[in-house]
Formats: structure tokens, sequence, C-alpha cells
């Protein structure tokens, strides 16, 4: 493909004409199938992203649940201890008072 040209012109001269056109088509179509694989390769990071976000949040909320399991778990033995404390000290003060009345 030659980007040279010989013209004549009206007076008989020769010009050299540069045409450019196919070479311009050429760059300007590498550049758009460059421009779409760019585009479609920042799609698929952007989708990559927020699934990866979406799985830490997903994450976190498991480990706050668990954590809240946990907490629940803590909190019902201890309200089993003091159960069983009271009971104790209810014993004790019927015992005791029974003793007393004899």
């Amino acid at each position: 493909m030659s980007l040279v040209k010989r013209e004549k012109g009206e007076q008989k001269l020769n010009k050299i004409v540069l045409d450019l056109r196919s070479e311009l088509e050429e760059i300007c179509l590498d550049t758009q199938e460059k421009l779409a694989k760019t585009k479609e390769d920042f799609k698929q990071q952007l989708k990559h992203t927020i699934l990866v976000l979406k799985n830490e949040i997903d994450h976190a909320d498991l480990m706050s649940m668990k954590n809240l399991e946990t907490i629940n778990e803590c909190k019902n033995n201890e309200v089993d201890q003091l159960q069983t404390l009271v009971n104790e000290m209810i014993m004790k003060l019927e015992t005791g008072s029974y003793k007393s009345k004899n």
C-alpha cells in the first residue's frame, strides 16, 4: 500500500499527495478495538470487585451474627448461674428459717 500518489496538475507539474485515509481508518479501528477491550476488562474487574465486596459484607454479617450468638450464650449462662445462686440462697434461707422455728 503506497502512501504517495503522483497527480498531474493543470500546469503540467507533478504534485505529490499523501493519502492517509486507509491508515487513519486502520488506526481508528485498532483504537476502537482497544477501547472495547479496555471497557470489557473494566467491566469484568468492576464485577469482580463488587463480588468481593459483597462476600466481605456477607462474611462480616455472618461474623456479627456469630458474635451475637456467642454473646447470647454467655448471657444465658450468666442468667442460669444467677438463677442457680438465687435458688441456693432461697434454699439456705428456707432451711435457716425452718431450723429457727424448731
